[in-house]
């Protein structure tokens, strides 16, 4: 089995403004390409220039293209017996 090490940044946003408020301005900013087209043209891409060309058409202006999307916390709600996301406040 081969380990292949990679490198991940990751960022921490303060804001005074509500968690909702900041995920929604940051989903906003994600490029969302077509996934179906996005694999058929990185598998047409017969060269470096036209991979790095399909990338770059899916990249949003803040450099981000989202991939997947995983709820992580899905999994520990069904664990823990939690139906929501939050408690809520009584």
């Amino acid at each position: 089995m081969t380990v292949r090490r990679i490198e991940i940044e990751r960022l921490t946003v303060t804001s005074s403004k509500p968690f909702e408020t900041v995920v929604a301005a940051l989903e906003a900013s994600i490029g969302r390409p077509d996934m179906a087209e996005f694999l058929r043209a990185t598998r047409n891409a017969t060269t470096y220039a036209e991979l790095q060309s399909v990338v770059q058409r899916s990249v949003s202006a803040a450099g981000l293209m989202l991939f997947m999307n995983l709820d992580a916390g899905a999994v520990m709600r069904r664990e823990s017996g939690l139906a929501s996301r939050r408690p809520s406040v009584s």
